[in-house]
C-alpha cells in the first residue's frame, strides 16, 4: 500500500483511498483535474510573471480560492488541455500558445502555477538528420537557424549564443512575454 493510500484511509477519505489503490487511479484523478480546471475561468494563484503582465494582456482577476483565482480571459483566449495530465496551454484568439498552466490534481500533492511565454525562444533540434539551433517564432514568421556540423556540446553552446545574440540585436525585448505579438 502506498503512503498516499494510507493517508487517505487514515483520514477516512474512501474516494481518494480507492484512487490511490486502483492501478492508474491517481493518473485518472490528475486527468479529471486537468479537464475540470481547463473548463473553469481560473488561473493558478501562483504566477511566474507579475499579475500586472497578465492584466496588460486583458486578464481580469477576481476572488482567490486556494490554488486558483477567478480570471476572465481576454476575448477569444482559452485554455487547451495537452496530452499530459498536468499541463494546459493558454492560447490567444489566433490559436497561438501564449502560456502554460501546471496543475497536479493528485489529492496528496495538489499544486499549480502558470506562466506566459515570449513570442521567441531558442530550440536545439536533434530530430532532424543534422542538428540545428533555431529561433522558434510562435507567429511563424521568423526563420533563423544554424546548422551544427560538429555534433558536440561546444558547437551547440556556440550556436545557441549566436542565435541569442541575433535575437538581442533584432528583437531586444525577445524574452518578454508581452513583446512583439502584434507585429
Amino acid at each position: 500500500m502506498t503512503p498516499a493510500a494510507i493517508l487517505a484511509a487514515m483520514s477516512g477519505d474512501m474516494d481518494n483511498f480507492l484512487a490511490a489503490v486502483t492501478p492508474g487511479g491517481i493518473e485518472a484523478q490528475e486527468k479529471r483535474g486537468q479537464i475540470e480546471q481547463s473548463f473553469s475561468e481560473t488561473l493558478p494563484v501562483r504566477l511566474q510573471e507579475p499579475r500586472s503582465d497578465f492584466e496588460k494582456l486583458g486578464f481580469v482577476f477576481g476572488q482567490e480560492d486556494g490554488l486558483f483565482v477567478e480570471a476572465k480571459f481576454p476575448d477569444g483566449w482559452r485554455k487547451k488541455p495537452t496530452d499530459h495530465a498536468m499541463w494546459t496551454e493558454i492560447v490567444d484568439e489566433k490559436g497561438r500558445k501564449r502560456g502554460m498552466i501546471f496543475y497536479k490534481a493528485a489529492f496528496y500533492d495538489q499544486r499549480a502555477h502558470a506562466f506566459l511565454e515570449p513570442r521567441f525562444s531558442v530550440d536545439d533540434n536533434y530530430a532532424e538528420k543534422d542538428r540545428t539551433v533555431s529561433v522558434v517564432d510562435a507567429c511563424g514568421k521568423v526563420d533563423k537557424k544554424i546548422l551544427i556540423l560538429q555534433n558536440h556540446d561546444t558547437a551547440g553552446v556556440l550556436a545557441r549564443e549566436e542565435i541569442k545574440a541575433w535575437l538581442d540585436e533584432n528583437y531586444p525585448d525577445w524574452k518578454s512575454p508581452l513583446a512583439y505579438w502584434t507585429e
